[in-house]
């Protein structure tokens, strides 16, 4: 195996050192390289940051629970308006958890060797990370991707209308909303409702943007009858790679943390609503 490793890593050095020689191309002759690299998102640590590090380390709580998991999950609820929180290892992790378990609400747990959207169709945003959309596959399902509208480019409220008339069985919605920009609620919950589907919403690059719903601003996370959230780096924080959901749900919340400690992601159930955060 050792050995595998450093003929593959030796490969890519190689293939890595054709890929730069472009400088010497005279096509790319005016091209001239930055002097610093630039950043997509430069992590802090320091302060509370390095405080909570150190904290966790001298109380012996390098874990996916302890002091500081519970403070964060209890004030992100706070924070989005949900009854719980649970904290999940990444976000593509709580957006699979997020997915399984609607489906399970919907049609009940998978027979042995089959994941819990077989021979079903889930609409989904069709511009966003893969990650919204890979659990459906995962979990046996098919994605039916529902058109972007302009304003927003986020999930079109009528193409969705149209994609209930062409498959009106569907009863499953994964939306994004991309680049911290929420999608029309107003428009998508009403559709939902109507045709008696669930949302599980992908809020992992919008934490902190609100969306005014009946005269009142409602924070992104809390629109989903399953919603995740994400601390990556796109996203406004540094902070390990770690995902949350939330519920409103007191036996939801409890079935969550079940999860938690069986899957090997973070995982959270709710009845209702629920907030996933990630890393």
């Amino acid at each position: 195996m050792h050995l595998l490793n450093v003929y593959y890593r030796d490969r890519f050095d190689k293939q890595r050192q054709k890929t730069m020689d472009f400088r010497k191309d005279s096509r790319f002759k005016e091209i001239v390289p930055f002097e610093h690299k630039v950043w997509l998102s430069s992590p802090t640590m320091h302060g509370d940051e390095q405080r909570f590090v150190d904290e966790a380390i001298r109380t012996n709580w390098v874990s996916t629970i302890g002091a500081n998991i519970n403070t964060i999950e209890r004030e992100l609820a706070q924070y989005i308006g949900c009854q719980h929180a649970v904290a999940l290892s990444s976000g593509t992790a709580a957006l699979h958890l997020a997915t399984k378990l609607a489906a399970e609400r919907l049609y009940g747990r998978a027979k042995p060797n089959e994941g819990t959207l077989a021979g079903k169709r889930v609409f989904c945003s069709d511009m966003t990370f893969d990650a919204s959309v890979n659990p459906v596959a995962y979990e046996g399902g098919e994605a039916v991707f529902v058109d972007t509208e302009r304003d927003t480019w986020n999930m079109d409220p009528v193409a969705l209308e149209k994609a209930f008339e062409q498959y009106p069985d569907v009863k499953l919605i994964v939306l994004a909303h991309l680049y911290g920009t929420p999608g029309k609620m107003a428009e998508i919950k009403r559709i939902a409702d109507a045709h008696g589907a669930l949302i599980v919403e992908d809020a992992a690059e919008s934490l902190g943007a609100k969306y005014k719903l009946d005269g009142k601003w409602v924070e992104t996370g809390a629109f989903g009858d399953y919603s995740c959230i994400s601390f990556i780096v796109f996203t406004e924080r540094t902070e390990d790679e770690r995902a949350k959901t939330v519920t409103y749900g007191q036996e939801t919340g409890q079935i969550a943390h079940e999860n938690c400690a069986f899957c090997p992601y973070t995982g959270f159930r709710d009845e209702q609503n629920w907030l996933s955060l990630a890393a």
